[in-house]
C-alpha cells in the first residue's frame, strides 16, 4: 500500500509554485502600515458602527491584494485590486465622517489620509496596468 502511494505520487509532475512575497509590494505594505492607524481608531470608544465598518473595509484593503498577488491572470488580479480599491475609497468616506464629526486627532485623521491617497493611487496603475494586459493577452 505504501509503495502504491509513492509511486503514485512520484509519477505525477510536482507543480511547484512559490507563493507571492507580499512584502516586496508597496501597495500591501501600506495596507498593512494603514492598519496601525485602523488599530488606533478601533480602540476608541464611540465609533457604533464606523468601528465595524472600518475594520471590515480596512482588512478588505490588505487581504484583496495579498488574492490579487496571488492570481496569475491579468483580468483576475485587475478585479482583486479594483475591490481593494474600493475598499480604501469607503476607508476614505469613514475618515471623512470622522473628521465632520471630530472624531480622532486631525493628525491621525490626516495620517490616515495620506496613506489611503497611496494606497488608491497604486491599487488604481495596478487595476489599469492588470486591465490593459488582459486585453492585450485576449488580442
Amino acid at each position: 500500500m505504501t509503495q502504491a502511494l509513492t509511486r503514485s505520487r512520484t509519477s505525477q509532475p510536482a507543480l511547484f509554485v512559490p507563493s507571492p512575497d507580499l512584502s516586496r509590494l508597496e501597495v500591501y505594505r501600506a495596507a498593512v502600515d494603514f492598519q496601525k492607524v485602523v488599530g488606533r481608531f478601533l480602540a476608541r470608544p464611540r465609533l457604533g458602527a464606523l468601528r465595524n465598518q472600518l475594520d471590515r473595509a480596512s482588512a478588505s484593503v490588505a487581504l484583496n491584494i495579498a488574492e490579487g498577488a496571488g492570481r496569475f491572470a491579468p483580468a483576475d488580479k485587475a478585479r482583486h485590486y479594483l475591490i481593494a480599491r474600493g475598499s480604501a475609497l469607503e476607508c476614505a468616506a469613514i475618515f471623512d465622517v470622522f473628521e465632520a464629526r471630530g472624531m480622532g486627532s486631525l493628525v491621525e485623521r490626516r495620517h490616515g489620509s495620506e496613506i489611503l491617497d497611496r494606497i488608491i493611487a497604486m491599487l488604481t496603475r495596478l487595476a489599469t496596468n492588470m486591465q490593459v494586459r488582459a486585453r492585450n493577452h485576449e488580442r
